[in-house]
């Protein structure tokens, strides 16, 4: 299953310029996104895949309020996004920050 979720987004990847997935990701051992690394083998093999693919985080702040950076924004073309700046509830009341993420032309 692994490989045929790979080969999927190998090829989204491959048919769009710059492609952006967004969503609660849930890599709580993962404390640092600049230099992703886990000790959780289902994590590091996410990390690794993802890191394979060119696709890199543009969130590397809490996300959540236990101070875990759960939400991510995952892209292969980082130049086609401003960066997210993380605000804590302001369109629902939730556990989770609210992350906008604006696309530049």
């Amino acid at each position: 299953r692994r490989v045929r979720v790979e080969k999927y987004y190998s090829s989204l990847i491959k048919k769009y310029e710059g492609l952006a997935m967004i969503g609660d990701f849930n890599l709580s051992s993962v404390k640092d996104w600049d230099t992703p690394v886990s000790s959780n083998s289902v994590h590091s093999d996410f990390i690794e895949r993802f890191s394979n693919l060119g696709l890199v985080s543009l969130i590397n702040n809490p996300t959540h309020q236990s101070g875990n950076i759960l939400d991510l924004v995952f892209t292969n073309k980082s130049e086609l996004f401003s960066l997210p700046l993380i605000n804590s509830n302001l369109l629902v009341k939730s556990d989770h920050y609210t992350i906008p993420v604006l696309c530049v032309d």
